[in-house]
């Protein structure tokens, strides 16, 4: 087998790899935050028995923690891989269907309104105060404004049209009214509260 066919195996091995790792982290999170909504009192380590010998407790913790990051960043770390693998495959072809300058924005404010999905699991009538969704989502949503109006930006110098770029600069100062619309609308849809 030559270099080259062992290099291209491994790529896409990697790149398979990298989708099976988003893919976990999203449905492990989504699953775990369903499980949650139907305990008691919404506990995510309900599982754990209440005193628990010393041995069993030092084994429990690694697990808890490993457990415990999963639950609570696996749905961004697993949509922000899952977005930049599309952004690859889209951007990989010479004529992309979407320019670049307006589809790293557009994937921005997707990745940001997609962080408001695992509250369609709250029950309905539910009152909720998603104050650390609030504040990990703006930052977030920081994040994707600057690299989507500097990618958009930065297409200008590239000898883009630069149409394409205003639009792709308009859509790249969204994420931040996304993230605030998507809770909105997802409470609606839902009929739960939000507590002010």
């Amino acid at each position: 087998m030559s270099t080259t066919n062992r290099t291209g195996t491994r790529g896409r091995w990697y790149q398979a790899l990298f989708w099976y790792i988003g893919a976990f982290a999203i449905a492990f999170s989504l699953i775990v935050s369903a499980m949650v909504w139907r305990t008691p009192n919404g506990d995510p380590f309900a599982w754990m028995p209440a005193n628990p010998p010393t041995l069993m407790a030092i084994l429990l913790v690694p697990i808890m923690i490993l457990f415990g990051l999963l639950y609570s960043f696996g749905y961004i770390v697993g949509t922000g891989i899952i977005a930049w693998r599309v952004r690859r495959l889209m951007l990989h072809d010479q004529k992309p269907v979407i320019p670049p300058a307006i589809l790293i924005p557009l994937l921005c404010d997707i990745y940001v309104f997609v962080q408001a999905l695992p509250f369609l699991e709250v029950p309905h009538g539910e009152q909720i105060r998603p104050m650390g969704w609030v504040a990990i989502t703006f930052l977030l949503a920081i994040g994707m404004t600057i690299y989507g109006v500097s990618f958009a930006a930065g297409q200008l110098q590239a000898q883009a049209s630069k149409i394409i770029c205003t639009v792709g600069i308009l859509i790249g100062l969204l994420p931040i009214p996304t993230m605030l619309l998507s809770l909105q609308l997802v409470a609606a849809i839902k009929g739960f509260r939000l507590e002010q």
